[in-house]
């Protein structure tokens, strides 16, 4: 992004978004990731037999975003939390 208003812009826009992107009933968590201020996303269950999580961190510093996506069956929010730090 241009400047870092811009980045923060947008990483609340993909949390006031969520919903439209992982359907009703996803929750978004505010989130600090190596210093930098976000969202914790877990998307909405589809309540199927092999559903595995949909988690999600987004987050901004000076003017660059980092998004990261984690799913499968071994997901969980620490391992989430664990390679976001490891962003750039």
């Amino acid at each position: 992004f241009r400047n870092p208003a811009g980045a923060a812009a947008y990483v609340a826009f993909v949390a006031d978004h969520a919903a439209s992107y992982w359907g009703p009933g996803t929750a978004v968590q505010r989130v600090t990731s190596a210093g930098r201020p976000g969202f914790f996303v877990r998307g909405a269950s589809c309540g199927c037999h092999r559903e595995s999580p949909i988690l999600v961190t987004v987050v901004s510093q000076r003017a660059r975003v980092s998004w990261l996506l984690v799913n499968g069956p071994g997901a969980t929010r620490a391992r989430a939390e664990a390679l976001a730090a490891h962003m750039p």
